[in-house]
């Protein structure tokens, strides 16, 4: 199915949301539609949201990304935004995933690094961490509540001592 220039131009521009909508709707008010071609769309957006600047950002964003006190699950989700501002320093799956994993919480990395002897893509990785993440929290409430059990226990027992010796 051919497109023309108008469709090329319309479909994805009314697909935009929030800020980017409100920057189509200035586009449609100040150009002629009809004769704008998808080339200088892409130009016109392109120079809006991706400037050499924003970009320099979002790369210096992916550089110092770790997973700190996120989930795993945001901080792939964070990952996966910034990595497509580097695919130079990316261009293949095991740099991708060798700077993934470098970036998690240090038991976490080193978890899925003693699991993953043999060479893994991407989303494997990413499994493994969703998994380990959930085994540890798993892990810290176990022992949270056989803490609490303990000091409980403890203290009961404590004051029906004194309380047979008064």
């Amino acid at each position: 199915m051919e497109l023309s220039n108008h469709q090329r131009v319309s479909c994805p521009g009314n697909l935009l949301k929030m800020d980017a909508q409100i920057w189509w709707d200035v586009i449609k008010q100040t150009r002629d539609l009809n004769n704008m071609t998808w080339e200088e769309f892409f130009h016109a957006f392109s120079k809006k949201y991706y400037s050499p600047t924003v970009l320099a950002t979002k790369v210096d964003k992916f550089v110092t990304l770790v997973q700190g006190n996120l989930s795993v699950t945001y901080y792939a989700l964070k990952f996966d935004r910034f990595v497509k501002f580097a695919p130079e320093m990316m261009p293949t799956d095991a740099l991708r995933v060798q700077r993934f994993v470098r970036g998690l919480k240090p038991m976490i990395s080193s978890d899925v690094m003693m699991t993953s002897a043999e060479v893994v893509n991407y989303a494997e990785v990413l499994d493994r961490a969703l998994k380990i993440e959930y085994l540890e929290e798993r892990i810290r409430k176990d022992n949270a509540a056989r803490r609490e059990n303990y000091w409980n226990k403890g203290f009961n027992e404590g004051n029906k001592r004194k309380a047979n010796e008064g």
